[in-house]
């Protein structure tokens, strides 16, 4: 699977679009290329995630009731050996600039990043064979880690 890098269009429309845009650099030029070097699940996100459809097929499709089905699919290409790499291309799209809607978007990306985190932890000792302590750490702290950020970052805005 190929990873494109996400950004915004309107990082200066207004404060709320500056920290959009922070979160995003964060996540696609640093978290994301950081996870590809250490040979670690990429959790897809966004609109510019590309793979062979038999490949998608191969997965069993995306998981209709997850609103973060891109993430959970990276996590499952991981699962089953397939690499993902972080393209340095960026595809620019348009950043929440009104409070209501960011508050919506947000919501979606905690229910969608906790579903998966409690989807892929409903059968923990699977982690727990020889060689899957790094792939358990990076479930924990990528994905776990990344529900706590997304409740905790507006507080330290």
């Amino acid at each position: 699977c190929v990873q494109a890098k996400l950004n915004f269009y309107n990082p200066y429309q207004n404060l709320l679009t500056r920290w959009f845009t922070a979160e995003y650099s964060l996540w696609f030029d640093l978290i994301l290329p950081g996870l590809q070097q250490a040979k670690l699940a990429i959790p897809l996100g966004g609109t510019s995630n590309h793979f062979p459809t038999q490949i998608l097929r191969a997965l069993g499709g995306w998981d209709a009731f997850n609103v973060t089905e891109d993430c959970d699919l990276g996590l499952r290409l991981s699962r089953y050996q397939m690499e993902t790499v972080v393209l340095n291309s960026t595809t620019y799209e348009e950043a929440n600039s009104k409070f209501k809607n960011w508050i919506r978007q947000r919501s979606r990306w905690i229910k969608g990043y906790m579903q998966t985190y409690l989807i892929n932890m409903r059968r923990p000792w699977r982690y727990l064979r020889p060689g899957r302590l790094r792939e358990f750490a990076s479930l924990q702290l990528v994905i776990g880690g990344k529900t706590a950020f997304l409740f905790l970052n507006p507080f330290l805005w």
